[in-house]
């Protein structure tokens, strides 16, 4: 895992992973995700979102 910015509201990561054939790459990178998000989980790392209020004046 590759640290790569501090922005704002994020911190930006690269994971990079190797697959046995370019056919591949769609499932081990959505199998990828889901190990990394289940690791955030298990580990109490809550991923925020960010969020926008628009206020409306009567």
């Amino acid at each position: 895992m590759q640290f790569l910015e501090k922005g704002d509201f994020t911190l930006k990561f690269r994971a990079v992973f190797w697959v046995e054939h370019w056919n591949k790459e769609h499932p081990k990178k959505l199998e990828a995700m889901e190990l990394i998000y289940d690791a955030l989980n298990n580990a109490k790392i809550v991923i925020p979102f960010p969020t926008q209020r628009a206020y409306v004046n009567k």
